[in-house]
């Protein structure tokens, strides 16, 4: 009995593919990536539209506060006036004066307050700001990884297999050519040793051509059909989704 041979015929899976690209995981990792990939997707651009309303919050507080700093100043600016004409008066007027210097100290507090308000107003607008350039930069990547692992699927959705016979003594060929934008193996089968000549046998029944198809299924896995009678080469994928031809 002849020896198995393993003829390397190059990536043609998705997952082959992204292990070429630089992928770790294991192949049940990356089937599992992409049965949650739109769920993923999803879940990124819910959590941009959440960061961007953080980020429209967070402008509406800082406007407030804002607001609250220039009537505190206003309102600064309003006791000194009455904190001056109750200088110039006299008797009741002086008590008015000192209210209106404990107003203005309360008011220039405030004001401070506010200020404080404005200066971590601003802080998390940019750092909402951030979050959002960050969840647009996890959506362009995810978009990236699913143009390439289409890509990879459309060379191997029409997959065509071919075979010719080579001379007796003559190694076993394959041959990958991407035609039309699918992969098309062609085999090279060498011709058997003629042996010495038997004695006749008795007629045996008819029998048929046996050979093997392919075919992608609709989930994207590589399929190999062939009848009861097939007696020839086997086919694998080994773990970094190698399609391999056991001769």
């Amino acid at each position: 009995m002849s020896e198995n041979r393993i003829v390397n015929v190059g990536v043609v899976t998705a997952y082959g593919a992204a292990k070429s690209a630089g992928y770790t995981g294991t192949y049940e990792e990356f089937c599992q990536d992409q049965a949650h990939f739109a769920e993923n997707a999803q879940a990124v651009a819910e959590d941009k539209q959440e960061v961007i309303g953080y980020k429209n919050e967070t402008l509406s507080a800082r406007n407030d506060a804002v607001t609250a700093k220039n009537d505190a100043e206003s309102a600064v600016e309003a006791a000194e006036l009455a904190q001056s004409r109750a200088e110039s008066a006299k008797g009741s007027a002086q008590g008015y004066a000192l209210n209106a210097s404990n107003s203005a100290t309360a008011a220039s507090r405030k004001a401070q307050e506010a200020a404080g308000y404005a200066e971590s107003a601003e802080g998390h607008a940019e750092t909402a700001s951030g979050y959002v350039s960050q969840a647009q930069e996890q959506a362009e990547l995810a978009e990236g990884f699913a143009d390439d692992a289409s890509e990879a699927v459309k060379k191997v959705d029409d997959l065509t297999v071919d075979a010719e016979t080579l001379p007796s003594g003559t190694s076993a060929t394959v041959d990958k050519q991407l035609v039309d934008g699918h992969w098309e193996f062609t085999f090279g089968i060498p011709k058997g040793d003629t042996g010495e000549k038997g004695d006749k046998g008795d007629t045996g029944e008819s029998g048929g051509v046996s050979f093997a198809t392919f075919g992608i299924d609709s989930n994207g896995n590589l399929y190999a059909y062939y009848d009861d009678n097939y007696d020839g080469y086997t086919f694998r994928i080994d773990a970094n989704g190698i399609l391999e031809v056991v001769i």
